[in-house]
């Protein structure tokens, strides 16, 4: 069984008092038994006074040593406290910069991650109205043979911009790590090539002198479409699962050319 961990004082004084009773009650049962002690045998007077201011003396620097002992001490308890109120003060200083860093790292991160959707939104924009016009002159080259050229001819302007928007999506997915996000970006990316392969393929049916029906380019139109609105649904996801950065453009003061 452990004790408690207590410091056992005893009192000087007491231990004084108690040497005195002892010697005053042996003193008392020696004198019964012998004859009444003279001044021979109590000494002078002035060794009294010594013995006396030499008790006083001694009784001093015991009590002084002892209230020595106890302000060393409370001297060293307060300095542990003051330790620990330091270390703990410091603790939470440390967690407190801690969390500004790791804030302003996240924040850091978010306007990464946000500053890759402007150029996706950019390039897909810039590619809305030239697919649109290159779509009706494929219409009209179906029955045309002489709008086949022109076709060909804005369908070369129409690949570097497609192209461009293909490429636009390569910030994203190096900064991007939020699931939504990504999730909406490659259905975007995803939409964009599908939107690619269907002019491509009209345009091939169209030179080989295949037979395209309307239905074929309202189904790339219909594509066209899914691609815009794909564009604003990533916007929208980015905002409500990133954060909204004021260089996401808005769908509401912004909208789609050609929409």
């Amino acid at each position: 069984m452990k004790l408690p961990n207590r410091r056992a004082t005893i009192a000087y004084w007491s231990l004084f008092a108690l040497s005195g009773s002892l010697g005053v009650l042996f003193g008392w049962k020696f004198q019964e038994r012998t004859e009444p002690w003279t001044a021979t045998q109590w000494g002078p007077a002035a060794a009294w006074v010594a013995g006396l201011l030499t008790f006083g003396a001694v009784s001093v620097s015991l009590w002084q040593a002892l209230e020595a002992r106890k302000k060393s001490a409370q001297d060293s308890l307060a300095a542990e406290e003051r330790s620990r109120v330091e270390a703990e003060r410091h603790a939470e200083q440390l967690n407190a910069a801690n969390a500004r860093l790791e804030n302003e790292l996240n924040a850091q991160r978010q306007y990464q991650q946000l500053q890759s959707i402007p150029p996706i939104w950019d390039a897909i924009g810039d590619l809305t109205v030239p697919t649109n016009n290159l779509l009706q002159t494929l219409q009209r080259a179906r029955v045309d043979e002489d709008t086949k050229s022109i076709a060909k001819a804005e369908l070369l302007a129409w690949r570097p911009i497609a192209f461009k928007a293909a490429i636009s999506f390569s910030s994203a997915f190096l900064l991007i790590n939020e699931e939504n996000t990504m999730a909406s970006i490659r259905k975007t990316q995803s939409a964009l090539e599908m939107l690619v392969k269907a002019v491509e393929r009209l345009h091939s049916d169209i030179s080989a002198g295949e037979p395209v029906t309307a239905r074929s380019i309202g189904e790339a139109s219909k594509l066209q479409n899914e691609l815009v609105a794909n564009r604003k649904e990533m916007i929208e996801t980015a905002k409500q699962h990133i954060g909204g950065y004021n260089g996401i453009p808005s769908t509401q003061t912004n909208p789609d050319p050609g929409s």
